[in-house]
Order: C-alpha cells, then structure tokens, then sequence
C-alpha cells in the first residue's frame, strides 16, 4: 500500500459518490467538484488562491456550481437564531465545508485563532 495515494483515493471515492448521486454531469465537472470538496476544507486564504488557480489552467473555462448545501443552511440559521448568535457568512461557509468534509474523511480537525468560530462550526 502506497500512502502517498490516501489523497488521490479519498478524491476517487468522492467522484464516484457524486457519479453515482447523478450520473448526467459531466465526468470533468465530477472531477473538479470533487477536487475542489476534498481540498478547499484544507487550505488557507493564501493557498486557496494558488490552488484556484492551478484547478483554472486544469480546467480551463469550467466553473464549478457552489455546494448545494439548503437545508444544512436553514437548520444552521435557526441554530445560531435559537442560540442568540449572530449569522456570519465566512462561518457559515466554514461549516459548511467541514460537514462537507465529515462527509468523505474518517477524521477532522478544526483548527484556529481563539475565537474565530470552531466551536460555532463544529456545533
């Protein structure tokens, strides 16, 4: 077994899930949102840049839908209403990311400045 490949393995098995969540998309399309769900959790500001644009000259031309994420995004709302805290775009986004990753990864870790909205994120 070649660790090096965890990656590239974890991408391949989120492909095949959204393959076979809708088998009329694109197979390059599949490709990029997978590469872009499995990644993006992962990166800082600065390295998101440069990997947006290495997935544009692999890509060139192709945009990827934002993740569809609706009622995640209301349920989230209601809590944060129910908990007397505010809505905040880049948390709800980081929440978002890490359900998304949840999704396709046997471990995660959060990890941040204090306050910065893990604790909200996680919950």
């Amino acid at each position: 077994y070649d660790f090096g490949l965890r990656s590239l393995r974890g991408v391949l098995m989120c492909a095949g899930g959204l393959k076979r969540a809708d088998a009329s998309v694109s197979e390059e399309l599949i490709l990029l949102r997978a590469l872009r769900d499995m990644n993006v959790p992962k990166f800082i500001r600065e390295d998101m840049e440069l990997f947006m644009l290495l997935i544009n000259d692999l890509f060139p031309g192709m945009e990827t839908p934002p993740s569809e994420q609706g009622q995640l995004v209301v349920a989230m709302r209601d809590s944060l209403l129910e908990r007397g805290l505010q809505e905040h775009a880049v948390i709800m986004a980081k929440a978002v990311q890490l359900y998304e990753s949840k999704l396709t990864r046997h471990c995660n870790m959060v990890v941040g400045k204090t306050l910065s909205g893990k604790s909200v994120g996680w919950k």
